[in-house]
């Protein structure tokens, strides 16, 4: 999901859609929790973090209603949504800005949705070198988590063992103007989820 707070279209001053901003991300840009992950070198300046509550899909979804869709998700977990923002500019393209190797870590941990003590205010919150840079909650959501997995079953199948990412709060290096460079450590932490950390390296080494 693209953009998908209120925060973040506030920050950046963009008008709130009205349907959801989708794209797809390459399997080889998952990462394991931990993942040193290397700036592209020569392809980006701009290396940015996503702190976002990813959701894996338990059971098929497909042209669903909202109502069946908590039902269908087996968990929740942490995700950093890397972005290349130059390259977006660059290509208006996100599966080339969002696709580099190690772009996705995901994890270390993943709790059903009746372990998060609300399931529709999850606090979302981001470090870099454990400074708080992103601090919000789902309920700051543009499309609530039914509404978003149901309107994308409209169109496509979503699979067990699919992931959903959905959106980020304000708080990017994007809205800071200032980008990730090696010896960079993203914490990132989602309601009871253990800390997601990833550290960036540089990519000529």
């Amino acid at each position: 999901m693209g953009l998908n707070y209120r925060s973040k279209a506030a920050r950046a001053g963009r008008d709130l859609p009205t349907d959801p901003i989708l794209f797809l991300a390459a399997p080889t840009s998952v990462a394991a929790p931990g993942a040193r992950v290397a700036v592209p070198a020569g392809v980006t300046e701009e290396m940015d973090y996503e702190a976002e509550i990813a959701l894996v899909i338990g059971r098929p979804l497909y042209r669903a209603s909202e109502s069946q869709v908590w039902d269908c998700i087996a968990g929740i977990t942490s995700a950093n949504d890397m972005t290349a923002r130059d390259v977006m500019r660059a290509t208006a393209t996100p599966v080339l800005a969002k696709s580099f190797p190690g772009f996705k870590p995901l994890g270390p941990s993943v709790c059903t949705v009746d372990e998060f003590a609300q399931r529709d205010d999850i606090p979302v919150r981001s470090w870099v070198n454990d400074e708080l840079q992103q601090d919000d909650t789902s309920a700051g959501f543009i499309f609530q988590v039914p509404e978003l997995l149901a309107r994308i079953s409209r169109h496509t199948p979503l699979r067990p063992g699919d992931v959903v990412l959905t959106g980020t709060p304000a708080g990017t290096g994007q809205d800071r103007g200032c980008f990730l460079v090696p010896g960079d450590r993203i914490r990132i932490e989602i309601g009871p989820l253990l800390p997601l950390i990833t550290t960036v390296v540089d990519g000529h080494t």
